[in-house]
Formats: structure tokens, C-alpha cells, sequence
């Protein structure tokens, strides 16, 4: 059944945000609604990093495998508002077919600070602030990682996975914890002036996933990126789909993301062997 309803929700994930409508506070029915669609055989327990409300996440794993040690982090952050209504998507198509099944992947849900607009910068970092957020975004993925590392056996990989709104956060993050091992950038803006401190790219990997059918966020941006990466002693791979922006239902993203997830965690085992030399 959900893979017959895939493309309906890439399709939704796509369209989501195009309308002009800004989601306000989750409430607890809509996070019940958004839980009940996700499939069967995975469990999502919706947490609050730290205790702090603001710090709102839903850490999702395969049922089968829930009780034991998870052998890796994967952190996504939505792109558009970055709100609960991603819930099933995240949950369905990434953690379900994506990320090994032995993993805990979580979804960050974007705190709200203040009055939202249009031009509201909804994952504020070190990059893009924003004047009324108590915390950036790193902070919120550093958080999150310390404390899903409990659960998790010792020296995991932690991935991150980032589209559009979200792709500038994810990058500073990457570039400033050593803890992060790559990034999924999807559909995202990449150019040099985001990847400061350069020296923070060294022995990471950035997996490069955009169409050039992208009229919201330019393809010329990955296609430097994955020049210039290398430079800066980083790994960089672009692979491209047809469709436009977002998750348009032209490509097995989720297989595709795979093959992005094996790619990172390659790297990660060739800078751990060079360091043993």
C-alpha cells in the first residue's frame, strides 16, 4: 500500500509549500493525524531534544529493529516550513527505504520564533540568522546528536539530509561538528560563500542530489560545488534527476538517496584507514 501511494507523496511533498499558507504551532492532533500515516512497520515517538518544547523532533525507526543499539544517526531537516506535516513523508520514503534499517533517522521540526511572513528565515544558523531565535540550528543538530548517541553503538556515523529552506543550516552544520560525517544536500543552494570555514569541509562528504530542471534553487550552484569541494580536501558527488524542484515523482529518490548514504559511509571508512596508516 505505501508504495502504491509514493507518488502521491512526492508529489504532496513537492506541491506542499507552493501554496501561500505558513503553518502555525503543531497540535497534538495534528501530530496523532500526521503519526497515523506513517506505515505499519516503523515506530515514531515524537521528541523534545533536552526536554526543550522547542526543540520539537520525531525520532523514527524500524519496529523490528527498535530495541537495539541503532548503528547510525541520519538528522533531516525538511525543507519549506519545515513543519509536522512532513511527518509521513520523512518517515515512509526516507527512513522506511533510504537509511539502513538499523539506523535511527530523525525529523527536526523547525522551531517558531515569533511572527512567521513569507521572508522568514525558517531554519535560522550561523549563516542566515534570525534576530528572535534563542538557538540556531546547530545547536539543534548538535543536541540532537549527543543525545540520540545514547542509544546508539559507540563512535555511529551521523549523517545529515537537508533540501531547499534547510540546505544553508545543514552545510554550517557539517562544517563546524566533527561528529557529522556527510550531507544529503538536496535541492539546495551551495555556493562557496555558505561552505565558511573552508577548512571545515576537510575529510567530509557532500552528496550533491539536484535537477537541473530546477527553476527555484540554480543547478549551476552543485555543479560548482562539486568543483570546488574537492579543493577545500572535501568528497563531492552530484547525481541528477529530472523534474524540477522538490521530490517530483520522475525518480526513485529513495534509491537514489541510498546509493548516497552507502557513498558517505565509503568515505567515512577510506579517512578512518588513513588514519590508521
Amino acid at each position: 500500500m505505501i508504495n502504491r501511494l509514493l507518488p502521491i507523496l512526492l508529489l504532496a511533498a513537492t506541491q506542499l509549500h507552493s501554496q501561500i499558507q505558513i503553518p502555525g504551532p503543531a497540535t497534538p492532533e495534528l501530530i496523532q493525524q500526521r503519526m497515523n500515516m506513517v506505515a505499519r512497520d516503523m515506530q515514531v515517538v515524537p521528541t523534545k531534544i533536552g526536554g526543550d518544547k522547542q526543540k520539537f523532533t520525531f525520532v523514527i525507526r524500524h519496529k523490528a529493529k527498535k530495541d537495539a543499539k541503532a548503528k547510525g544517526i541520519g538528522i533531516i531537516l525538511p525543507g519549506g516550513f519545515g513543519d509536522v506535516a512532513f511527518l509521513p513523508f520523512c518517515a515512509n520514503l526516507f527512513a522506511r527505504r533510504a537509511y539502513p534499517n538499523d539506523w535511527i533517522v530523525v525529523e527536526l521540526v523547525a522551531p517558531i520564533w515569533g511572527k512567521r511572513t513569507m521572508a522568514t528565515t525558517v531554519w535560522p544558523s550561523k549563516t542566515f540568522n534570525l534576530r528572535e531565535a534563542k538557538f540556531d540550528t546547530e545547536e539543534f543538530i548538535k543536541a540532537t546528536i549527543e543525545e540520540l548517541s545514547r542509544d546508539c553503538v559507540p563512535d555511529a556515523p551521523v549523517i545529515l539530509q537537508a533540501w531547499s529552506s534547510s540546505g544553508h543550516a545543514a552545510i554550517s552544520a557539517t562544517l563546524e561538528q566533527e561528529e557529522i560525517d556527510g550531507i544529503l544536500l538536496c535541492s539546495s543552494r551551495s555556493p562557496r560563500r555558505l561552505f565558511k570555514p573552508e577548512s571545515g569541509a576537510k575529510g567530509k562528504s557532500f552528496f550533491l542530489y539536484h535537477s537541473p530542471d530546477d527553476r527555484v534553487t540554480v543547478f549551476s550552484d552543485p555543479q560548482a560545488a562539486v568543483k570546488f569541494l574537492p579543493d577545500m580536501g572535501a568528497r563531492a558527488k552530484l547525481v541528477t534527476f529530472r523534474g524540477g524542484h522538490g521530490w517530483p515523482a520522475t525518480a526513485d529518490h529513495a534509491a537514489n538517496l541510498r546509493k548516497g548514504i552507502e557513498w558517505i559511509l565509503e568515505g567515512r571508512l577510506k579517512k578512518a584507514e588513513s588514519k590508521s596508516e
